[in-house]
């Protein structure tokens, strides 16, 4: 990695870093925070219960470590049964319209 990364802490097995070789000079890996926008880490801090920690051990960014710091997890939502057939009932996703032929115009049958 290099000196101009987020990723300036412990890269093991750690959600953020991908790739992680051991070479002569030292671990090197790619670090996901360097490409990521803010909204996306905040995206992963909210559905992942191991970003928090991971975030907090890979990183001394002050931003990054406020983030950590402050966003919360969001509530899973778990649909009941009658919820899902309601749901279900209300619309199909676009993709089940044309049940595998192309979208084109269909002969009369």
């Amino acid at each position: 990695m290099s000196d101009e990364t987020c990723c300036d802490l412990d890269i093991t097995d750690n959600i953020w870093v991908e790739g992680v070789v051991d070479v002569p000079a030292g671990k090197r890996g790619i670090c996901m925070l360097d490409t990521l926008s803010r909204a996306q880490v905040i995206d992963i801090l909210q559905r992942n219960p191991r970003a928090k920690k991971d975030l907090l051990r890979v990183t001394t960014d002050p931003e990054l470590v406020e983030l950590a710091q402050t966003v919360q997890l969001l509530q899973s939502t778990n649909q009941s049964d009658d919820q899902t057939k309601q749901s279900a009932r209300q619309g199909l996703p676009y993709y089940t319209l044309f049940a595998g032929r192309p979208p084109f115009a269909q002969p009369k049958k």
